[in-house]
């Protein structure tokens, strides 16, 4: 269940939320990889902007696809 505060802004139809990303480095070693990067969160009106710096984890799955298996954020 979300909570309150953050289920009233995403139920907002004047609210829009944009994340974007920036790869800063990938490492990739048989079926475990590493992505460090900035996820940037932008939401209009009022352009106000979060930088998060972050480590995504991935593993190859059996089905041959690439998936998230923990992600970190400083």
């Amino acid at each position: 269940m979300r909570c309150a505060i953050i289920s009233k802004a995403l139920d907002d139809p004047q609210r829009s939320f944009h994340y974007s990303l920036d790869i800063k480095d990938v490492i990739v070693d048989k079926s475990i990889a590493v992505v460090r990067l900035d996820w940037t969160l932008r939401i209009s009106p009022g352009e106000a902007i979060s930088t998060e710096t972050g480590l995504d984890i991935f593993r190859k799955e059996s089905d041959g696809q690439w998936r998230i298996i923990r992600y970190i954020a400083e």
